[in-house]
């Protein structure tokens, strides 16, 4: 996958004879300042790769790679080209054993961080999924990293080109359906976060149909709130008018004795007319600011729909007759 926040992935090395892992271990040692460490330690570190021991090499190294973000003098060069060995070291463990430390990989890249290193830590969680084969689950667990990171720092915009080959990638990885859920909710939540409100949308809907094969109905009482959240998402942005996909979820039908369900129903095939007697049954609900419903915006919403509708059902339509039902002027209706 390719990560679109700007700059290049640097060559730690130049010199044809330098030994990359014995330069990133003398880098740490020179940020560390620590005794425990020195010569001593990069021999040893220099002897297991001579003795074709890669994984304890990169065991040691990414023990103390935290240093490339936080040591004051480490600059962004070095610690790029340092983290670019120790991806290259992640992809040269055996299969069996690789899991582990991609995970420990990502959990360095992804921990406590300043804004000034997460560009650096978005572009190598980006190398590592790319340096993994394009089939192999283990990608999972670098992308969820980025995009959790993505959202966390406020950079989801650099990420969004990126999101829609999210389908493809789970399949292509042979994904389990806890993987495509936990992928899919994380990336509808950066969306969100990042006020991308329809491609988010789209993200919660994937996220909420893994769960309709569930012969279980329980099950969507663990996910009610998520439920909600979406049905609520759904009905307060402005420009997302077909809602109708979410009455096929088996979650939203497990709702249906809800008055959030009625009222989502207002929205797939009814007037304002219908959501004005709802309103004035309802306030509550829509006044309630946990759920978070936003009435103004329901109200234009409302008024387009049946407008739309209108229009669908009646080649000509006069102006008093529109303006009776949406219930707006004529020179509002007109500009």
């Amino acid at each position: 996958m390719g990560y679109s926040g700007g700059g290049t992935m640097h060559a730690f090395f130049d010199a044809q004879e330098s030994n990359p892992v014995q330069d990133v271990a003398e880098l740490l040692v020179s940020l560390a300042h620590d005794n425990d460490m020195g010569v001593p330690w990069v021999e040893s570190i220099v002897k297991l790769q001579e003795e074709g021991q890669n994984e304890a090499v990169l065991s040691q190294l990414t023990a103390r790679a935290s240093l490339l973000f936080t040591a004051p003098n480490s600059s962004s060069d070095d610690a790029e080209g340092a983290l670019n060995v120790l991806t290259y070291l992640v992809s040269t463990v055996e299969p069996a054993k690789r899991g582990d430390h991609v995970r420990e990989f990502t959990k360095l890249l992804t921990g406590e961080f300043s804004d000034g290193t997460v560009p650096l830590r978005l572009r190598a969680l980006a190398a590592l999924a790319n340096h993994l084969e394009p089939t192999s689950a283990l990608r999972f667990d670098a992308v969820l990293g980025l995009v959790k990171l993505a959202a966390a720092s406020g950079r989801v915009d650099t990420i969004v080109p990126q999101l829609e080959h999210v389908e493809r990638w789970l399949q292509a990885w042979g994904a389990s359906v806890y993987q495509a859920r936990t992928l899919y909710r994380a990336v509808a939540d950066a969306l969100r976060g990042g006020g991308h409100a329809k491609r988010a949308f789209d993200f919660m809907l994937l996220h909420l149909q893994t769960f309709n094969d569930s012969t279980d109905a329980s099950v969507y009482d663990t996910i009610r709130e998520q439920t909600v959240t979406c049905i609520v998402h759904a009905l307060n942005t402005p420009d997302l008018l077909l809602v109708d996909e979410l009455l096929h979820l088996g979650s939203v039908q497990h709702l249906s004795g809800d008055r959030l369900f009625a009222l989502l129903q207002i929205f797939v095939s009814g007037t304002l007319a219908d959501y004005q007697a709802f309103a004035k049954a309802d306030a509550a609900l829509l006044a309630d600011a946990a759920l978070g419903l936003d009435a103004a915006a329901l109200v234009l919403k409302i008024k387009y729909l049946t407008l739309v509708s209108l229009a669908a059902r009646k080649k000509e339509l006069p102006y008093a007759e529109i303006c009776a039902d949406v219930e707006v002027a004529r020179p509002d209706l007109e500009t």
